[in-house]
């Protein structure tokens, strides 16, 4: 018979107090990464201390069988006292034959399995919280470089440098007819809950020089006078703000590329 060795657990006991279920865990460990390293070493010092453990426990047990034998033979009680501590100051328990004191020993699986649960749960909160700082950061960034195009083309076209988005759409808008009923067109064809109200803009601006005027005038003026209730119609009509752009692009590129800048922009802020 071989004699009863002491289990240490001191490691299992260590990984039960480990700081992930403590309230200032984020605060250590800063990032889900950080914790999910410190989680897994002490989980493999826990878990070698467990496996080394086994056998002990399986041993103390063949020796708590064969004692408990003896003890039934001759009609003795199976319970004494031993010391379970493992320093200076000995700590005495009342011990049964084939109690968890000598012969149990804990799997740190399943703790670690739930520390690691606790850390996924951080991890996608901290990854949604990565997410809206990095979209406000490029947010801040994008308003930056909006305000300086805005600056660049308010000097381009002579108007005050602190213009609003508006009030530089009418100041490029106005250097050309076309662009100019294109653009409203354009407009309604996103927006017909008041009708063809945007086209009538542009086109109350527009002035007829040349025969081809006269074509665009009277066929935007059919669809605005005859709407049919959907905007989609200046997109599909012969003069659509498609072929009036193209039409702007041929002598004024640098109108409809300074135009689609603010008109970005604007958009952005209305979403």
């Amino acid at each position: 018979m071989k004699p009863i060795q002491q289990i240490d657990s001191s490691e299992y006991a260590k990984f039960r107090k480990f700081p992930a279920f403590n309230s200032d865990w984020k605060r250590r460990f800063k990032t889900p990464d950080g914790a999910q390293r410190a989680v897994d070493a002490a989980f493999n010092t826990a878990k070698s201390e467990y496996e080394h453990n086994l056998p002990i426990a399986q041993q103390n047990k063949e020796t708590m069988d064969a004692v408990k034998a003896v003890l039934d033979s001759a009609n003795i009680k199976h319970e004494w006292r031993i010391n379970v501590s493992s320093g200076r100051r000995p700590r005495w328990v009342n011990v049964r034959v084939g109690s968890d004191v000598v012969c149990g020993v804990q799997d740190p699986t399943g703790l670690y399995n739930r520390y690691c649960a606790d850390i996924a749960a951080w991890r996608k909160e901290f990854e949604q919280q990565q997410r809206s700082q990095q979209r406000a950061k490029e947010k801040a960034q994008e308003q930056v470089a909006n305000e300086r195009v805005l600056g660049v083309l308010a000097a381009k076209y002579e108007i005050p440098p602190n213009a609003e988005v508006e009030e530089i759409i009418d100041a490029i808008l106005k250097r050309n007819k076309y662009l100019h009923l294109a653009y409203w067109m354009q407009r309604n064809r996103g927006d017909w809950t008041d009708g063809p109200h945007f086209a009538s803009i542009g086109l109350d601006a527009f002035t007829v020089e040349t025969e081809r005027d006269e074509e665009i005038y009277n066929c935007i003026s059919g669809h605005i006078n005859d709407w049919d209730g959907d905007g989609r119609v200046f997109r599909d009509c012969e003069w659509n703000y498609d072929r009036l752009y193209a039409f702007v692009r041929e002598n004024a590129a640098a109108l409809v590329e300074d135009l689609k800048k603010v008109e970005d922009i604007r958009m952005a802020r209305e979403w």
